[in-house]
């Protein structure tokens, strides 16, 4: 794993393979291992946010899921290539051997996601709650819950924010957030195109679908135009 600093913000080179050879035989008790999927309107925030700004700087992997990201650092002379969140989930999700908690999202879709996603792969789900609960609720299924990876979509910085506050007592290997994925797998909303994808406009494909996402895009540009 190559480390890489710029903009005021870290971001991690590496694949998927080693956050997973990463987890196999940690310990939970050690604490969960964080993933944040870092985003130009992650970063932007996290210049407003210190605690946001320790969360990326403690996290155990940061990873670029955003094309704003992948640019910024091209800027700056490094090669990276963008690896969304719900894509790192599905490769998890295919490995195998792996028990799952799903966090977050309206009333039962996160049971929709799982019920959709077990067409496709084989594991193991350990519990699901909505994002709607008190905190307090989850975190007790969560630790209760025996799980070795936990997925949280709550919406960034919320999902991060958890995650890192209470790493320590998740009792889980791997936590990340993945915003709205479980959405997508529930058939509530639908992923980019891949040929969109490909040109790396799902950020457009996106905006386009929910208008709300216009004021989300404002603060990604305003990294992106900063990050010189």
């Amino acid at each position: 794993m190559q480390t890489l600093y710029f903009c005021g913000i870290r971001v991690d080179k590496l694949d998927f393979s080693e956050i997973y050879e990463s987890m196999r035989q940690y310990a939970p008790q050690y604490g969960a291992k964080q993933v944040i999927t870092l985003n130009p309107e992650i970063a932007y925030e996290a210049r407003q946010s210190r605690l946001l700004k320790e969360a990326i700087d403690k996290a155990e992997f940061v990873i670029p899921d955003g094309i704003g990201i992948v640019l910024a650092a091209k800027r700056k002379g490094y090669d990276l290539e963008r690896q969304p969140g719900i894509e790192l989930a599905e490769y998890l999700l295919s490995v195998g051997g792996l028990s799952f908690f799903f966090y977050g999202a309206a009333p039962g879709v996160a049971e929709q996601a799982v019920s959709n996603l077990a067409r496709k792969y084989d594991f193991k789900v350990v519990g699901t709650i909505n994002g709607y609960v008190k905190e307090e609720e989850a975190l007790k299924r969560i630790q209760e819950s025996g799980a070795d990876v936990l997925f949280v979509a709550t919406g960034s910085p919320k999902q991060d924010l958890f995650i890192y506050r209470h790493k320590h007592v998740l009792g889980v290997k791997l936590a990340l957030g993945i915003g709205g994925s479980f959405d997508v797998w529930a058939g509530l909303k639908e992923r980019a195109p891949e040929w969109v994808r490909r040109l790396h406009l799902e950020w457009l494909w996106r905006a386009g679908l929910d208008l709300n996402r216009w004021k989300r895009l404002s603060r990604a540009a305003k990294f992106f135009l900063t990050c010189r």
